[in-house]
């Protein structure tokens, strides 16, 4: 996964971090507007990437036997009678396609046949026409120009920008803090020497 999105963003990758999230966003709205153009002209209930798996796999069935045990259990014989065991309500298959990635195989496919079952009920909703939708249900708008943003977007505050985080009300106080720094008149820990109580009782007593 990531190498396909390494790839997808070649070309952008030596920009500056801010164009190079711009330019992600544009080629993710592009991705959102050409998939939700196919969504809409799907007439089908799973995926044509789906479809086009099963179809295949209909073509392989031609050569294969099947041998129902009892209940739900299945086995399959092809060539040189090698032998797949393929259970419908647990959902497996000795090959492991239809566990691993959630679309039938050939030995399940046949055992669809067997049953008359259609075999686009057995695919995993991850590829139904809903699960697409819900996917690229959401929306990237364009934005303009920078020089055309409200100027309550880039309004800035008068005078020298915080750099400290705002400690919040329930957390500890750290030990380079204000607090924790000697005074260097009385030496005590807790103030500075500009609040220092030892200084001001002194400047009462001589007024």
């Amino acid at each position: 996964m990531s190498g396909c999105f390494n790839n997808w963003i070649k070309d952008e990758r030596d920009k500056p971090v801010l164009q190079l999230l711009d330019h992600l966003r544009r080629k993710i709205m592009v991705r959102f507007c050409e998939k939700w153009g196919e969504i809409e002209k799907l007439n089908d209930s799973i995926t044509s990437y789906a479809r086009e798996t099963l179809v295949t796999n209909e073509y392989k069935v031609r050569k294969l036997q099947v041998i129902h045990g009892r209940g739900e259990w299945y086995e399959i014989v092809e060539k040189y009678d090698k032998k797949f065991l393929v259970n419908v309500s647990n959902v497996t298959c000795d090959f492991r396609m239809w566990q691993i990635s959630g679309l039938p195989c050939k030995h399940d496919i046949v055992v669809f046949m067997y049953r008359r079952d259609f075999s686009q009920d057995h695919v995993h909703w991850y590829y139904s026409n809903e699960a697409w939708r819900t996917t690229y249900s959401g929306n990237i708008n364009p934005i303009p120009e920078e020089s055309r943003w409200l100027e309550i977007l880039k309004r800035t505050k008068v005078g020298r920008l915080k750099k400290n985080r705002i400690r919040a009300i329930d957390e500890s106080l750290t030990q380079d803090a204000t607090f924790s720094k000697r005074c260097s008149t009385c030496q005590e820990i807790g103030h500075n020497s500009r609040i220092c109580p030892t200084k001001i009782k002194n400047f009462c007593f001589n007024i």
